[in-house]
């Protein structure tokens, strides 16, 4: 069913008002008005189909939307295509910044405090963050380089051994030496 929108005079008191109704056609959408807002049709005009508003509250084209999906379905397959290629760099970064940022939050610091540390201690500390930092993003480019061996390099097929063939081979003999035309 459409949605129709109409300007209707309601009365006196409350005036010219736009309506909504759903409705099969313009005819049904005029008799809704009539049955629901006790008029006649003479009080209705400017009666026009609407499009429905979509659940985020504004008109919205189609087109944009595939445009946005189509954007997005290209975004990861490049996403994708950077971790097959790259798996031991990408985990290794992935794997020292997960490290860096929980270490630092453990620690309730900021990045600041651990670049330039204010005492002996928060040296030690930064020293200490910096290593299992670099710890974890060698483990994870490691376990990435693994994973990429496993999963993402093609396998050169192996060559297969000759088939033996039916007739048995006959070993080479020597060929017969015709006579010298003295030797007659």
């Amino acid at each position: 069913m459409a949605l129709y929108k109409a300007d209707v005079w309601l009365g006196s008191n409350s005036g010219r008002q736009t309506v909504s109704v759903s409705a099969s056609s313009p005819r049904g959408a005029i008799e809704q008005i009539c049955t629901i807002y006790h008029v006649r049709d003479t009080a209705i005009w400017n009666l026009r189909e609407a499009p429905r508003e979509r659940a985020s509250g504004g008109d919205s084209d189609d087109a944009e939307a595939t445009l946005w999906g189509g954007a997005a379905l290209v975004a990861l397959l490049a996403v994708v295509w950077v971790v097959a290629s790259f798996t031991p760099q990408v985990f290794g970064l992935v794997g020292g910044s997960a490290t860096w940022w929980l270490l630092t939050r453990l620690q309730g610091k900021s990045m600041d405090d651990l670049i330039r540390p204010t005492s002996r201690r928060a040296l030690i500390a930064s020293l200490l963050t910096f290593g299992l930092t670099i710890a974890a993003g060698t483990s994870a480019a490691l376990l990435g380089r693994q994973v990429q061996r496993e999963h993402f390099t093609e396998v050169q097929p192996t060559a297969q051994p000759a088939a033996p063939e039916e007739r048995p081979v006959v070993p080479d003999r020597p060929a017969p030496v015709p006579p010298a035309p003295g030797d007659l």
